[in-house]
């Protein structure tokens, strides 16, 4: 009887809490088939996993890239209408204007 739970069971259990666990701390959901070695697969879960991610977290968002500020002018170089300076297409010729 002990055998049953030890062999089915608990596995089970251990597949069904790593599926529910990894999503949160940025993990695949495929690290549940390291739960069908029972309670050895969650040792190995527990030792390898990453911290959980708060609700704020979002990997895109935490990597800093640092981009050198570009100087657009007040005039196209082409037309020589005045455009806006977020832009970098000339608003009146289509040219690049940087």
């Amino acid at each position: 009887m002990i055998g049953i739970i030890l062999g089915f069971i608990v596995p089970f259990f251990v597949v069904y809490f790593i599926i529910k666990d990894a999503p949160k701390r940025g993990m695949s959901k495929a690290w549940g088939w390291i739960g069908v070695f029972g309670l050895i697969g969650l040792l190995i879960y527990q030792i390898s996993k990453k911290p959980l991610l708060s609700e704020t977290d979002n990997t895109v968002n935490s990597v800093q890239i640092s981009t050198p500020s570009l100087i657009i002018p007040d005039t196209c170089p082409h037309c020589k209408n005045p455009n806006n300076r977020k832009t970098r297409l000339c608003e009146w010729c289509g040219e690049q204007i940087v």
